[in-house]
């Protein structure tokens, strides 16, 4: 179960600022659907229905002094190479 809370003080009732608005309401609601760090060391394998591990879900990689959290499970990793056209791409980059 989740939920998202809202604070009125930020909401805006402004025309131009509804796409930026309904686009954070929808970042949100993916965290409630299962998108948290907190439960993905629960992800699991389609194929073979083990639980893959924190490990082989997120990675931390270092770029310029800093430690970046990418999202290597299959398929994300895969697809990411192929919309960016890169392959060797760790994987996609996680906010923190």
């Amino acid at each position: 179960m989740g939920k998202i809370s809202f604070n009125s003080f930020y909401m805006s009732t402004e025309e131009d600022d509804y796409e930026s608005q309904l686009d954070a309401t929808l970042h949100e609601f993916t965290h409630i659907l299962g998108f948290s760090n907190s439960l993905f060391e629960y992800y699991i394998d389609p194929v073979n229905l083990i639980k893959l591990g924190y490990e082989n879900v997120v990675n931390v990689v270092t770029r310029n002094y800093v430690d970046v959290y990418t999202f290597v499970v299959e398929p994300v990793r895969t697809l990411a190479r192929d919309y960016f056209h890169c392959d060797t791409l760790e994987g996609l980059d996680i906010e923190n």
